[in-house]
C-alpha cells in the first residue's frame, strides 16, 4: 500500500511472479488524497486472482488517478473485487490489462461453405391413388431378377425358408382330418366291432 497527500506519487511494482492471489479484503493501492496524483501499479505475473472483496486501486480525489498495468497469462476476479484508477473530482487514470490473444477459431475445423441443393437429395412424397408402393424387404434385401444383368457385387443371401402357401394349407387340412377321424372313431360306439358269442359244440347220439 502506498498513499500520499501531496507531492510526488507513490508507485508499486510486482514482477516475475508465478501466482498472485488476493482474497479476504486484500488490497494493492496507490491512492492519493487532496490534490495529489494517484500512484502507478505495475504487475507482471503468470496468474492473478482477486476474490472476496480484494481490490487493486490507484484512485485520487482532486488530482489525477494513477495508472495500473497488469501483464499476465490469466486474470481471474469475482464480482466483489475491483481494479480501478479513478479520480473523484479530477481526471481518471488508466487500467491496462495485457493478456495473450487467443483465437478460439484456430482449433476449429473448417466447414464447407458450399450449400447442398436438397431438391435432388429428397424423394418426392407419394400421392394418393397414383399407383405408388412401399415395400418392406427385410434383412435379405430384394431378390435378384432372373432377367437382370449379373453384377459383381456382394450379395447377402436371404436364408429364410420359402414355403408355398397352398402346400401349407393342404398339409394343415390333412392333419386336421386325420385327427378328427381318430377322435370320432374313439367316441362313437356304433362304429365299434360287434361282439360275437362263442357257441358250445353239439354232440350227437352216435358220438
Amino acid at each position: 500500500m502506498a498513499k500520499t497527500s501531496a507531492g510526488d506519487q507513490g508507485n508499486i511494482t510486482l514482477s516475475n511472479a508465478k501466482l498472485i492471489v488476493l482474497r479476504n479484503n486484500s488490497e494493492i493501492t496507490t491512492n492519493a488524497r487532496d490534490t495529489a496524483t494517484g500512484g502507478n501499479i505495475t504487475i507482471t505475473t503468470d496468474f492473478l486472482v482477486t476474490s472476496k472483496g480484494s481490490n487493486i486501486t490507484a484512485n485520487a480525489i482532486l488530482g489525477r488517478g494513477g495508472n495500473i498495468t497488469i501483464s499476465a497469462i490469466g486474470i481471474f476476479s469475482d464480482r466483489t473485487s475491483k481494479i480501478t484508477a479513478s479520480s473523484q473530482l479530477g481526471i481518471d487514470g488508466s487500467v491496462t490489462l495485457n493478456t495473450p490473444e487467443v483465437n478460439p477459431a484456430q482449433a476449429l475445423d473448417k466447414l464447407p461453405v458450399d450449400v447442398v441443393d436438397t431438391s435432388n437429395q429428397i424423394i418426392t412424397d407419394c400421392a394418393a391413388n397414383s399407383g405408388n408402393t412401399f415395400l418392406v424387404t427385410g434383412k435379405g434385401g430384394i431378390p435378384a431378377n432372373p432377367a437382370g444383368v449379373l453384377r459383381g457385387q456382394v450379395v447377402v443371401p436371404d436364408l429364410r425358408l420359402m414355403v408355398d402357401q397352398g402346400t401349407t394349407q393342404l398339409s394343415n387340412r390333412r392333419r386336421s382330418r386325420s385327427w378328427r377321424k381318430r377322435t370320432l372313431g374313439y367316441n362313437r360306439p356304433d362304429q365299434a366291432q360287434p361282439i360275437t358269442k362263442k357257441k358250445s359244440p353239439i354232440i350227437e347220439a352216435q358220438g
